[in-house]
Protein backbone atom coordinates (compact mmCIF):
# COMPACT_ATOMS: atom_id res chain seq x y z
CA UNK A 1 0.00 0.00 0.00
CA UNK A 2 2.82 2.32 0.80
CA UNK A 3 4.59 1.41 -2.03
CA UNK A 4 1.17 2.52 -4.42
CA UNK A 5 0.73 5.75 -2.50
CA UNK A 6 4.54 7.33 -2.73
CA UNK A 7 4.87 7.90 -6.48
CA UNK A 8 1.76 9.07 -6.79
CA UNK A 9 2.42 11.98 -3.51
CA UNK A 10 5.83 12.60 -5.49
CA UNK A 11 3.84 13.83 -9.11
CA UNK A 12 1.43 15.60 -6.61
CA UNK A 13 4.34 17.47 -5.04
CA UNK A 14 5.72 18.04 -8.44
CA UNK A 15 2.65 19.44 -9.82
CA UNK A 16 1.88 22.00 -7.22
CA UNK A 17 5.23 23.88 -7.67
CA UNK A 18 6.04 26.62 -10.38
CA UNK A 19 8.73 24.73 -11.40
CA UNK A 20 10.76 21.23 -11.38
CA UNK A 21 14.35 21.21 -10.80
CA UNK A 22 16.81 17.76 -11.77
CA UNK A 23 20.28 18.68 -10.38
CA UNK A 24 19.53 22.04 -8.66
CA UNK A 25 17.40 23.40 -5.91
CA UNK A 26 16.31 26.38 -7.39
CA UNK A 27 15.22 26.42 -10.91
CA UNK A 28 15.22 29.02 -13.03
CA UNK A 29 11.71 31.14 -12.67
CA UNK A 30 10.91 31.01 -16.13
CA UNK A 31 11.40 27.52 -16.87
CA UNK A 32 9.31 24.60 -16.26
CA UNK A 33 11.98 22.03 -16.15
CA UNK A 34 15.25 22.88 -15.14
CA UNK A 35 18.22 20.59 -15.55
CA UNK A 36 21.40 21.02 -14.25
CA UNK A 37 24.56 18.70 -14.57
CA UNK A 38 28.32 18.55 -14.54
CA UNK A 39 29.58 16.26 -17.65
CA UNK A 40 26.18 15.05 -18.49
CA UNK A 41 23.47 16.24 -21.51
CA UNK A 42 20.10 15.71 -22.12
CA UNK A 43 19.07 12.44 -24.10
CA UNK A 44 15.65 13.37 -26.34
CA UNK A 45 14.18 9.72 -28.15
CA UNK A 46 16.29 8.22 -30.53
CA UNK A 47 14.16 6.79 -33.60
CA UNK A 48 14.84 5.87 -37.27
CA UNK A 49 12.93 7.71 -40.09
CA UNK A 50 10.16 4.62 -40.48
CA UNK A 51 9.58 4.97 -36.39
CA UNK A 52 9.31 9.22 -36.87
CA UNK A 53 6.63 9.04 -39.67
CA UNK A 54 4.63 6.64 -38.41
CA UNK A 55 4.00 9.29 -35.31
CA UNK A 56 0.48 10.20 -35.57
CA UNK A 57 -0.25 14.15 -36.14
CA UNK A 58 2.62 15.10 -34.13
CA UNK A 59 2.13 18.03 -31.88
CA UNK A 60 4.36 21.09 -32.63
CA UNK A 61 7.23 21.53 -30.40
CA UNK A 62 7.62 17.24 -30.27
CA UNK A 63 11.27 16.88 -30.82
CA UNK A 64 13.62 13.61 -31.75
CA UNK A 65 16.36 12.61 -32.78
CA UNK A 66 16.62 10.84 -35.90
CA UNK A 67 19.23 7.96 -36.50
CA UNK A 68 19.21 7.33 -40.16
CA UNK A 69 19.20 8.74 -43.59
CA UNK A 70 19.29 12.80 -42.85
CA UNK A 71 20.84 11.82 -39.35
CA UNK A 72 20.07 14.64 -36.74
CA UNK A 73 17.00 16.57 -34.96
CA UNK A 74 13.69 16.78 -36.39
CA UNK A 75 11.01 19.09 -34.78
CA UNK A 76 6.70 18.95 -35.24
CA UNK A 77 5.29 22.29 -36.66
CA UNK A 78 1.63 22.16 -37.71
CA UNK A 79 1.79 18.50 -38.08
CA UNK A 80 4.93 18.48 -40.36
CA UNK A 81 8.06 17.60 -39.55
CA UNK A 82 11.20 19.73 -39.95
CA UNK A 83 14.73 19.18 -40.37
CA UNK A 84 17.31 21.33 -38.29
CA UNK A 85 20.00 20.96 -40.77
CA UNK A 86 23.94 20.19 -39.80
CA UNK A 87 25.79 23.46 -40.15
CA UNK A 88 29.24 22.12 -40.39
CA UNK A 89 28.48 20.23 -43.43
CA UNK A 90 25.90 21.60 -45.05
CA UNK A 91 24.60 24.96 -44.19
CA UNK A 92 21.46 26.46 -44.35
CA UNK A 93 19.55 25.49 -47.65
CA UNK A 94 17.80 28.96 -47.73
CA UNK A 95 15.44 27.55 -50.63
CA UNK A 96 13.13 25.84 -48.33
CA UNK A 97 12.32 29.44 -46.98
CA UNK A 98 9.77 31.99 -47.61
CA UNK A 99 10.95 36.16 -46.60
CA UNK A 100 8.53 38.00 -44.56
CA UNK A 101 11.12 41.14 -44.89
CA UNK A 102 13.64 42.79 -47.08
CA UNK A 103 17.30 41.42 -46.91
CA UNK A 104 19.62 44.43 -45.72
CA UNK A 105 22.96 43.59 -47.03
CA UNK A 106 24.38 46.80 -45.52
CA UNK A 107 28.09 46.82 -46.65
CA UNK A 108 28.63 43.42 -47.78
CA UNK A 109 28.12 41.08 -51.06
CA UNK A 110 26.45 38.22 -52.75
CA UNK A 111 29.51 35.91 -53.77
CA UNK A 112 29.86 33.24 -55.52
CA UNK A 113 32.48 30.18 -54.38
CA UNK A 114 32.72 27.34 -52.39
CA UNK A 115 33.03 27.06 -48.28
CA UNK A 116 36.82 27.00 -48.77
CA UNK A 117 37.08 29.01 -51.19
CA UNK A 118 34.66 31.95 -51.34
CA UNK A 119 34.65 34.72 -54.36
CA UNK A 120 35.63 38.37 -53.65
CA UNK A 121 33.84 40.16 -56.64
CA UNK A 122 29.59 39.39 -55.97
CA UNK A 123 26.99 41.72 -56.13
CA UNK A 124 25.88 44.62 -54.75
CA UNK A 125 22.84 46.94 -54.47
CA UNK A 126 23.04 50.42 -52.79
CA UNK A 127 20.46 52.67 -50.86
CA UNK A 128 19.63 53.95 -54.40
CA UNK A 129 18.50 50.66 -55.53
CA UNK A 130 21.55 51.06 -58.10
CA UNK A 131 23.12 47.28 -58.96
CA UNK A 132 26.58 46.60 -59.18
CA UNK A 133 28.09 43.54 -60.22
CA UNK A 134 32.03 43.32 -59.97
CA UNK A 135 31.79 46.73 -58.42
CA UNK A 136 31.41 48.34 -55.19
CA UNK A 137 30.01 51.66 -56.57
CA UNK A 138 27.17 51.42 -59.12
CA UNK A 139 26.90 54.15 -60.59
CA UNK A 140 24.02 52.93 -62.66
CA UNK A 141 20.72 50.82 -62.02
CA UNK A 142 22.79 48.13 -63.59
CA UNK A 143 26.73 48.92 -63.94
CA UNK A 144 28.75 45.86 -65.07
CA UNK A 145 32.38 45.93 -64.38
CA UNK A 146 35.18 43.66 -64.95
CA UNK A 147 39.19 43.97 -65.50
CA UNK A 148 38.95 40.96 -67.76
CA UNK A 149 36.33 42.14 -70.32
CA UNK A 150 32.61 43.39 -69.26
CA UNK A 151 29.88 41.28 -71.75
CA UNK A 152 26.10 40.98 -70.53
CA UNK A 153 24.47 37.72 -71.93
CA UNK A 154 21.10 37.31 -73.45
CA UNK A 155 20.31 33.94 -74.40
CA UNK A 156 17.21 32.05 -76.09
CA UNK A 157 17.87 28.59 -76.13
CA UNK A 158 15.90 28.26 -79.45
CA UNK A 159 15.56 29.90 -82.69
CA UNK A 160 14.03 33.45 -81.18
CA UNK A 161 14.04 36.73 -80.10
CA UNK A 162 17.15 37.57 -77.62
CA UNK A 163 18.29 41.23 -76.56
CA UNK A 164 16.71 43.90 -74.48
CA UNK A 165 13.83 46.30 -74.22
CA UNK A 166 13.97 49.73 -74.18
CA UNK A 167 11.22 52.13 -72.57
CA UNK A 168 10.20 55.13 -71.75
CA UNK A 169 6.87 56.49 -70.68
CA UNK A 170 6.98 57.69 -74.45
CA UNK A 171 8.48 55.41 -76.62
CA UNK A 172 9.59 51.33 -76.43
CA UNK A 173 12.53 49.76 -78.93
CA UNK A 174 13.83 46.00 -78.76
CA UNK A 175 17.54 45.80 -80.07
CA UNK A 176 19.00 41.66 -80.03
CA UNK A 177 18.86 38.63 -81.98
CA UNK A 178 15.61 38.96 -84.60
CA UNK A 179 12.91 36.10 -84.38
CA UNK A 180 14.92 33.64 -87.06
CA UNK A 181 17.72 33.42 -84.47
CA UNK A 182 20.00 34.67 -86.94
CA UNK A 183 19.52 38.65 -87.33
CA UNK A 184 20.50 41.22 -85.52
CA UNK A 185 17.96 43.98 -85.18
CA UNK A 186 16.34 47.44 -83.81
CA UNK A 187 12.75 47.06 -83.75
CA UNK A 188 10.21 49.94 -82.87
CA UNK A 189 7.77 48.21 -80.68
CA UNK A 190 5.44 51.44 -80.58
CA UNK A 191 5.06 51.23 -84.88
CA UNK A 192 5.63 47.72 -85.54
CA UNK A 193 8.19 48.75 -88.02
CA UNK A 194 12.15 47.66 -88.30
CA UNK A 195 14.80 50.11 -88.35
CA UNK A 196 17.71 48.36 -88.40
CA UNK A 197 18.80 44.95 -89.89
CA UNK A 198 22.35 43.27 -89.92
CA UNK A 199 22.61 39.73 -91.71
CA UNK A 200 23.93 37.32 -89.74
CA UNK A 201 25.03 35.40 -93.16
CA UNK A 202 26.49 38.56 -95.17
CA UNK A 203 26.77 40.86 -92.84
CA UNK A 204 24.77 43.65 -95.13
CA UNK A 205 23.22 46.34 -92.81
CA UNK A 206 19.90 47.50 -93.64
CA UNK A 207 18.05 50.66 -92.67
CA UNK A 208 14.12 50.30 -93.06
CA UNK A 209 14.66 47.21 -95.13
CA UNK A 210 14.70 43.16 -93.52
CA UNK A 211 16.65 42.66 -97.04
CA UNK A 212 19.60 44.50 -97.26
CA UNK A 213 21.11 43.17 -100.89
CA UNK A 214 24.40 45.43 -100.40
CA UNK A 215 26.75 46.02 -97.52
CA UNK A 216 24.88 49.29 -96.87
CA UNK A 217 21.24 49.40 -98.29
CA UNK A 218 19.22 52.69 -97.14
CA UNK A 219 15.05 52.29 -98.14
CA UNK A 220 14.82 55.77 -98.19
CA UNK A 221 16.38 59.13 -97.97
CA UNK A 222 20.22 59.38 -97.50
CA UNK A 223 22.61 62.31 -96.64
CA UNK A 224 25.94 63.24 -95.98
CA UNK A 225 27.43 65.82 -93.71
CA UNK A 226 27.09 69.74 -94.66
CA UNK A 227 29.30 72.31 -93.74
CA UNK A 228 28.76 75.77 -94.97
CA UNK A 229 30.29 79.23 -95.35
CA UNK A 230 33.97 77.62 -94.69
CA UNK A 231 36.44 80.71 -94.45
CA UNK A 232 39.96 80.20 -95.63
CA UNK A 233 42.75 80.92 -93.76
CA UNK A 234 46.85 82.25 -94.59
CA UNK A 235 47.49 78.61 -92.70
CA UNK A 236 45.04 76.72 -94.17
CA UNK A 237 41.49 76.22 -92.56
CA UNK A 238 41.61 72.57 -92.46
CA UNK A 239 38.57 70.73 -93.89
CA UNK A 240 38.71 67.98 -91.43
CA UNK A 241 37.25 70.09 -88.88
CA UNK A 242 33.76 69.69 -90.99
CA UNK A 243 31.88 67.09 -91.64
CA UNK A 244 32.37 64.09 -93.95
CA UNK A 245 30.46 65.13 -97.01
CA UNK A 246 29.58 68.62 -98.69
CA UNK A 247 31.77 71.68 -97.42
CA UNK A 248 30.98 74.84 -99.38
CA UNK A 249 33.59 77.40 -99.15
CA UNK A 250 33.50 81.32 -98.73
CA UNK A 251 37.52 82.31 -99.22
CA UNK A 252 38.20 85.89 -98.96
CA UNK A 253 41.33 87.94 -99.82
CA UNK A 254 44.16 86.31 -97.67
CA UNK A 255 41.50 84.24 -96.37
CA UNK A 256 41.59 81.79 -99.06
CA UNK A 257 43.77 78.69 -98.16
CA UNK A 258 42.46 75.16 -97.35
CA UNK A 259 43.40 72.14 -96.14
CA UNK A 260 42.26 68.37 -97.00
CA UNK A 261 43.17 66.17 -93.87
CA UNK A 262 46.40 63.89 -94.40
CA UNK A 263 45.23 61.00 -96.07
CA UNK A 264 46.18 58.22 -94.23
CA UNK A 265 44.18 59.39 -91.63
CA UNK A 266 41.18 59.11 -93.65
CA UNK A 267 41.17 55.94 -96.16
CA UNK A 268 37.99 56.28 -98.71
CA UNK A 269 37.12 59.37 -96.97
CA UNK A 270 34.71 61.57 -99.42
CA UNK A 271 34.40 65.46 -99.85
CA UNK A 272 32.09 66.99 -102.38
CA UNK A 273 33.68 70.63 -102.35
CA UNK A 274 31.64 73.67 -103.78
CA UNK A 275 33.66 77.39 -103.93
CA UNK A 276 30.75 79.45 -103.03
CA UNK A 277 32.18 82.63 -103.97
CA UNK A 278 31.22 84.37 -107.35
CA UNK A 279 34.91 86.65 -107.36
CA UNK A 280 37.46 84.78 -105.19
CA UNK A 281 39.31 81.76 -106.15
CA UNK A 282 39.86 79.21 -103.16
CA UNK A 283 43.16 77.01 -102.80
CA UNK A 284 43.24 73.93 -101.63
CA UNK A 285 46.24 71.50 -100.48
CA UNK A 286 47.06 68.65 -98.08
CA UNK A 287 48.46 68.14 -94.87
CA UNK A 288 50.05 64.88 -95.92
CA UNK A 289 50.25 63.19 -99.29
CA UNK A 290 49.63 64.65 -102.86
CA UNK A 291 46.42 65.86 -104.61
CA UNK A 292 45.89 63.48 -108.19
CA UNK A 293 43.93 65.63 -110.87
CA UNK A 294 42.30 62.45 -112.25
CA UNK A 295 45.69 61.86 -113.53
CA UNK A 296 49.21 59.73 -112.77
CA UNK A 297 50.71 63.20 -111.91
CA UNK A 298 50.27 64.83 -108.61
CA UNK A 299 49.50 68.55 -108.32
CA UNK A 300 53.24 69.64 -106.91
CA UNK A 301 53.50 72.95 -108.88
CA UNK A 302 51.26 74.58 -105.59
CA UNK A 303 47.93 74.45 -104.19
CA UNK A 304 44.87 73.13 -106.03
CA UNK A 305 42.82 76.08 -106.97
CA UNK A 306 38.74 76.11 -107.17
CA UNK A 307 37.76 78.60 -109.16
CA UNK A 308 35.17 81.16 -108.82
CA UNK A 309 33.91 79.29 -112.28
CA UNK A 310 34.23 76.96 -114.99
CA UNK A 311 35.49 73.45 -114.53
CA UNK A 312 37.32 73.23 -110.37
CA UNK A 313 34.46 75.81 -109.05
CA UNK A 314 32.82 72.43 -107.84
CA UNK A 315 35.28 68.84 -107.29
CA UNK A 316 34.99 65.50 -105.31
CA UNK A 317 38.06 64.44 -103.05
CA UNK A 318 38.42 61.09 -102.48
CA UNK A 319 41.28 59.66 -100.01
CA UNK A 320 43.09 56.26 -101.15
CA UNK A 321 44.60 55.72 -98.08
CA UNK A 322 47.99 57.69 -99.05
CA UNK A 323 46.85 60.64 -101.34
CA UNK A 324 43.97 62.64 -102.64
CA UNK A 325 42.15 61.80 -106.39
CA UNK A 326 40.29 65.05 -107.45
CA UNK A 327 37.13 65.07 -110.05
CA UNK A 328 36.32 68.33 -111.35
CA UNK A 329 32.40 68.19 -112.51
CA UNK A 330 32.18 71.64 -113.31
CA UNK A 331 29.44 74.27 -112.32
Amino acid sequence: MKLTVLPFLLLLALATRAQVGIGTAAPDPTAALDIAGSGKGLLIPRLDSAQRVRIAAPPTGLMVFQTDGRRGFWYAVDGAWLYIPDKTRSGDNLGNHTATRNLNLADKLLVGGTGTSSGSNGLRVNAAGQVGIGTLAPLDMLHVESVLGTRVQVVSTTPYFAGYVSKSSLHEYFAGVSGNGNDYIIYDNNTASERLRILGTTGNAGFQTEHPHSTLHVNGSFAVGLAMGLVGSPAGTRLGNSPSGYVGLSPEPNADYYLLPAATSCPGRLYYIRNNSPTNAAYLSTVQGYIYEGGSVPNTAGAFVLAASGLTKTITAISDGQNWTVIKNGN
